[in-house]
């Protein structure tokens, strides 16, 4: 969800399935409200909305406090604890010069399973949890591989075996963004499925590889960059990349997989040569 999509609901006002906080700070109060939406049809509670359904926010300090009391209201102070589903949006409106773009991959993705693989990986095997970026994936690699008779198809549907209990009991209490037991790789699904997962028993290793979709045009924009240098043989990368859409460092990356497939080839000094395409 994004804020475009908060404000949507936002605008059709409370109602018996959706309730405004602009804060919360009473644990009973809420864990009141939680047990009542899960003994009915289930429903929303939205913190950092006012009354009227402004999106008001929180204070980055504040985000955390929240997380461990939700976590609190949830596991402690309902007689059968339940598993509520949150997520962190951001309101904040207005981009500086400086300020970062908008990821390839939405961050809720790359969060869940990082938070997955410190939660559940084998600390009995001596060896750091792992990130590779590729040009089509990213990956990372855990220690251990599924415990007991826990299999990938599982877990896709949010079975969980718990490794470590006093970590998820830490977790729990908001010193990591852990929003329940077995919901983490069903939310990083849902929000991009092209995740695989590989089980290596033998390896004793878990792999999550989030595949990228940039790379998908990788072949056009390189086509683009020859059919470019035909005409225009002094082009700079950062030109050809404002001209396709790409990042100048992309445009540098296809340049150089077109030289060492001997379809480019460059003549004279960086400064004040040119491009032949052969």
């Amino acid at each position: 969800m994004n804020k475009s999509d908060l404000k949507a609901i936002a605008l059709k006002g409370e109602d018996r399935r959706l309730q405004f906080k602009l804060d919360v700070r009473n644990v009973d109060a809420l864990a009141a409200e939680m047990v009542a939406f899960s003994n009915s049809e289930g429903g929303r509670i939205l913190i950092g909305v006012s009354d009227a359904g402004e999106l008001e926010g929180l204070p980055r300090t504040e985000i955390s406090r929240i997380n461990q009391l939700i976590s609190n209201a949830a596991s402690q102070h309902v007689r059968s604890p339940i598993s509520p589903l949150t997520e962190n949006i951001s309101v904040a409106s207005g981009r500086g010069v400086n300020a970062p773009g908008v990821p390839e991959i939405p961050p809720l993705v790359i969060e869940e399973l990082l938070v997955n693989a410190m939660v559940h990986r084998d600390y009995l095997v001596s060896a750091p949890i792992r990130i590779f970026i590729f040009d089509n994936r990213i990956e990372i690699i855990s220690p251990g591989h599924l415990p007991d008779n826990l299999t990938v198809e599982k877990i896709r549907l949010g079975n969980s075996i718990i490794r470590n209990p006093i970590l998820v009991s830490y977790a729990a209490k908001g010193i990591l963004p852990y929003r329940g037991l077995g919901s983490g790789i069903k939310r990083a699904l849902d929000a991009w499925p092209g995740i695989d997962f590989v089980d290596d028993r033998d390896g004793c290793l878990f792999t999550a590889a989030v595949h990228r979709k940039e790379m998908a045009s990788s072949e056009k924009s390189s086509e683009k960059i020859l059919s470019l240098l035909k005409t225009e043989p002094e082009l700079a990368a950062r030109e050809i990349g404002r001209r396709i859409g790409v990042s100048s460092r992309a445009v540098e990356k296809q340049i150089a997989n077109l030289r060492r497939e001997g379809r480019l080839r460059r003549i004279g000094p960086p400064k004040g040569g040119r491009w032949e395409v052969l």
